[in-house]
């Protein structure tokens, strides 16, 4: 779902509501990039009272980890936790580990 800056949030929660039907108790996990933010703030009020996961924050690195869970039937709680670590370990200071590795010859 493609949150619009103009929108309401309402609208936004309605339009989440529509898109997920009864799903928010299946087994939904959302995605969202910042927290506090919009789409966040309506994510959890979509799956406020519900099992489904919600999961701010997202980069690249977890968006590809999450295909992999996925071909490997991963349940809800293990796809959330593999990908909070996963995005975790995926944010690097990238010229520190650079020198690092010149110092090193690696």
């Amino acid at each position: 779902l493609d949150v619009q800056a103009q929108a309401q949030p309402e609208d936004t929660l309605r339009e989440a509501q529509a898109l997920v039907g009864d799903d928010c108790d299946g087994g939904l996990l959302v995605l969202t990039d910042i927290f506090g933010a919009t789409p966040a703030n309506v994510a959890q009020k979509l799956i406020s009272g519900t099992s489904a996961r919600l999961i701010s924050g997202v980069n690249l690195p977890m968006v590809l980890k999450l295909k992999q869970l996925l071909a490997q039937h991963a349940t809800l709680e293990e796809m959330a936790k593999q990908l909070g670590q996963c995005g975790q370990r995926s944010v690097v200071v990238a010229s520190e580990l650079v020198r690092n590795l010149a110092k090193t010859g690696s």
